[in-house]
């Protein structure tokens, strides 16, 4: 029992400390965690962004600027249509996806994406 309880007590400590989703093998003493995209907020809660990622296509414009405007950018754009976004060296990416579903993105490192909280229908894990 006390082997049991101290199993699930290492198991809940690994599932709390990371942005994961975790598995533990009893039988080998094993855990093993899959990382998901650490999103922040931005624009007072109206986006979130991550770094090291992209969304790729449904581009719809390209604006020059450094990377801590480019929510914003998406958030303003003309007729609230942009639903993502993504900065890569100096240009910020707006786009739009008239399906309103971001997939998670895929890794760039050095680059920075994020999304319209309200415009999009995304499930943040993490």
């Amino acid at each position: 029992m006390k082997i049991l309880l101290a199993c699930l007590l290492l198991v809940i400590s690994l599932i709390s400390s990371c942005s994961c989703a975790c598995s533990f093998d009893p039988e080998t003493g094993t855990s093993t965690c899959e990382t998901y995209t650490q999103w922040t907020e931005g624009v007072g809660g109206a986006v979130s962004w991550a770094k090291d990622c992209d969304f790729t296509g449904h581009d719809v414009a390209k604006i020059d600027g450094p990377e801590h405007n480019c929510g914003k950018l998406c958030y303003d754009y003309s007729g609230s249509k942009c639903t993502h976004f993504t900065w890569s060296k100096g240009i910020c990416y707006i786009k739009s996806n008239a399906r309103k579903k971001a997939e998670e993105p895929s890794k760039s490192p050095g680059d920075v994406c994020g999304y319209v909280v309200s415009r999009t229908d995304f499930v943040r894990v993490g």
